[in-house]
């Protein structure tokens, strides 16, 4: 039992922001489907209900992999960190007119980035911890 509790204690409000940037995230994806259903722009270049279902589905399994399986916690930790870097990168290397506007260009940067950073601290708090 103690050693779930250090997982989660090791890892701290990294965990709590990891879940946070995955549920905006599927927000951001409803949002954009909701948009584009009613003849709108999405606020990104991608607007997807899956990857909606999928980063839902990403914050839960950081809740539950982190108390019982830290393996698993810090391989979905550094898989979400790579699929977030990837949507930072792409905001820099893509067209900025696939977006409606700055504004909506450099939220998505700071979503994505804040979960590049919680999931880089939560596999470096994974490392130290053992």
């Amino acid at each position: 039992m103690r050693t779930r509790r250090t997982s989660r204690e090791s890892v701290g409000k990294a965990l709590v922001v990891q879940v946070t940037w995955a549920i905006l995230a599927a927000v951001w994806n409803v949002a954009g489907v909701a948009l584009i259903v009613r003849g709108l722009r999405a606020p990104g270049p991608t607007a997807s209900a899956g990857a909606a279902v999928l980063l839902l589905a990403v914050a839960v399994a950081f809740v539950l992999s982190i108390a019982r399986w830290p393996v698993a916690y810090a391989l979905l930790s550094a898989g979400a960190g790579l699929m977030a870097l990837a949507a930072v990168v792409n905001a820099f290397v893509q067209d900025p007119a696939l977006w409606p506007s700055e504004f909506w260009r450099y939220a998505g940067v700071l979503l994505n980035g804040a979960g590049v950073v919680a999931c880089a601290a939560a596999l470096l708090a994974s490392f130290g911890r053992r």
